[in-house]
């Protein structure tokens, strides 16, 4: 039995400020039957369908240049193993953990923190709002007792809970502000106030110049436990590649939680983008500069990146690769994740790249 996390939601770069400034835009794509969530409904205690709207119409995305990618392909790219770079990539994960484990508790916001995020929130907000502790967040939410509550526990909180144990070991040295707007009029009146701008997405951001995550929750939870992996990966794995990033925060858009405390992806509205626009071949995916990934066909590459991701997880690859290619990003033998990746899957990159192709072809989007 698993406890569902799920929201579509569809991804920008706001190109303004921070380097990791992205705000969320995405919907549902109409379909009649969906696995019920237990994220709390907008206007319900209990676990229902989530808001639909079309997840394809798309801004442009306010990046950096815009790239010019090649027709999609099916493509395979044959390497010979890099022996050396291997031996090199695991030695510097062993002694990566080693490192980690001799180290002192990690630096954690001080409790006095904690009580000044939430007083900074009160008098921000002022009457009308619910604002508490969950572990590293102060969550805000003009919403009812019940139904933030249960946004605060299983969304917030367990996901949290969740993605340390399976990916993350660095945990931020401050306190992450989280506001639910109950609905589109509260996000849209709050947002210009908080943050200095109208919303450019109907759905949430992260904003790191403050450290928070601002969300029209009335649209789901998905959306927040997407900010929420790259709200956590900023001090984990710093400087990350955006095409592992972002395929790790799609990924959990529809996500469940499981009784030992993990977190799994399931399939979402990006597989029809990724069937109609096909595959980048695996080098170029994760090769790909943030200025190409953010291009003219950003969705597609979301698409590969996620599916990958998902793909790794279903191999029981997911975890292994990501702590794999953090110590070697941080040791400065893998600014991309290729190395990593090949060390990681155990196979050549063709019959990998095959088999991920033919496996692809099972998953139903709806699922039935």
């Amino acid at each position: 039995m698993t406890m569902e996390v799920s929201n579509w939601c569809k991804m920008r770069e706001t190109g303004k400020g921070e380097k990791r400034e992205r705000r969320t835009e995405g919907g549902l794509p109409p379909f009649r039957r969906q696995r019920e969530s237990l994220l709390p409904s907008p206007d319900s205690s209990r676990s229902p369908l989530l808001t639909r709207t079309s997840p394809l119409a798309r801004t442009p995305a306010a990046s950096r240049d815009r790239c010019k990618v090649g027709k999609s392909c099916v493509g395979a790219v044959r390497e010979p193993p890099a022996a050396a770079s291997y031996i090199l990539i695991a030695a510097i994960l062993l002694l990566g953990v080693w490192a980690r484990a001799a180290s002192a508790e990690e630096a954690a916001p001080k409790p006095e923190e904690f009580v000044k995020a939430a007083a900074d929130m009160k008098t921000e907000l002022g009457d009308g709002f619910i604002i508490e502790r969950a572990g590293l967040f102060v969550v805000a939410g003009d919403l009812p007792r019940r139904q933030f509550d249960r946004y605060k526990t299983r969304t917030v909180a367990n996901c949290a809970a969740a993605l340390w144990t399976d990916f993350f070991e660095t945990k931020p040295d401050y306190p992450i502000r989280v506001y639910l707007f109950r609905g589109k009029a509260s996000y849209e009146k709050w947002v210009p106030k908080l943050a200095g701008f109208k919303p450019h997405t109907p759905y949430g951001f992260y904003l790191p110049s403050r450290k928070a995550l601002m969300m029209n929750i009335g649209t789901g939870g998905g959306t927040l436990v997407h900010e929420m992996t790259h709200a956590l990966m900023d001090p984990d794995f710093p400087n990350c590649p955006t095409w592992l990033f972002e395929g790790l925060g799609s990924l959990y858009e529809q996500c469940s939680l499981t009784r030992d405390g993990h977190i799994r992806g399931h399939v979402n509205w990006r597989l029809p983008v990724l069937r109609r626009g096909g595959f980048i071949p695996l080098k170029t995916l994760i090769t790909m500069s943030d200025d190409d990934f953010r291009g003219d066909r950003e969705p597609l590459h979301y698409a590969n990146a996620r599916y990958l991701c998902f793909y790794l997880q279903q191999r029981g690859l997911l975890t292994k690769f990501y702590k794999t290619f953090r110590e070697a990003h941080k040791a400065g033998t893998d600014k991309t994740g290729w190395d990593s990746f090949r060390l990681v899957i155990g196979e050549p990159v063709d019959a990998f790249e095959k088999k991920w192709h033919a496996w692809i072809k099972t998953l139903k989007w709806p699922p039935r």
